[in-house]
């Protein structure tokens, strides 16, 4: 079995005979678009392969090949995305990039490495800061780039606020202009929109916001 992805310099399979394990370790590289090749337990793995999926208990007949368990991906998925993505892709500055479109409905959207690992859309001001404090607090990139619209140039300003009271050495915050990142009415078109100007704000250069 092969999952349907766009080119990738580096193959991954999944080794387990977990049933319920396989299904969520396929249905997550399919969803980020990654191929991937299955393979048993026990057996030769392809050469090619530089990552492989598994379960802990079934580690000590997988091989000796770079390693990402079943355990610790369910308990954390925006970090296994990030790990993984790290592992497959070169990422130089290894940094985190974080945008938030302010408003009554908050967009955030986390990238790494170029690719989506986080986005969800927040309605109240402490949710927001919960999800980006724990963005923060559990990326094992170098560096995190918090990158905040303007639009609402009140509210970016107390999200940017809060956040650099966290005082990590390695968060560098940003208010950024974010014109051309368009709304629409419609309740679902407006999630993906307000997504959507997430992702382009965490791209988008800002002013570095210092803490008064």
């Amino acid at each position: 079995m092969r999952g349907k992805a766009r080119d990738i310099d580096k193959k991954v399979a999944i080794a387990t005979l977990n049933a319920k394990a396989y299904y969520i370790l396929s249905s997550l590289l399919k969803d980020l678009k990654i191929p991937f090749t299955s393979a048993v337990p026990g057996q030769d793995i392809d050469a090619t392969v530089t990552l492989v999926l598994t379960t802990i208990g079934e580690k000590d007949i997988v091989g000796d090949r770079t390693l990402l368990f079943y355990e610790d991906i369910i308990n954390n998925f925006t970090v296994a995305k990030e790990r993984i993505f790290s592992l497959l892709y070169n990422n130089e500055n290894d940094a985190l990039m974080i945008g938030i479109d302010p408003g009554l409905r908050t967009g955030i959207v986390a990238i790494y490495c170029g690719k989506t690992v986080f986005g969800k859309i927040t309605s109240s001001f402490e949710e927001t800061l919960t999800n980006v404090s724990f963005l923060i607090n559990s990326s094992q990139a170098k560096s995190k780039i918090i990158r905040i619209g303007e639009g609402d140039y009140k509210l970016a300003v107390e999200i940017a606020e809060n956040l650099s009271s966290l005082k990590k050495e390695n968060v560098v915050i940003e208010i950024v202009d974010e014109r051309r990142t368009t709304r629409v009415s419609s309740s679902y078109l407006r999630e993906q929109k307000d997504l959507r100007s997430a992702r382009i704000i965490s791209l988008r250069k800002g002013k570095a916001y210092y803490h008064s």
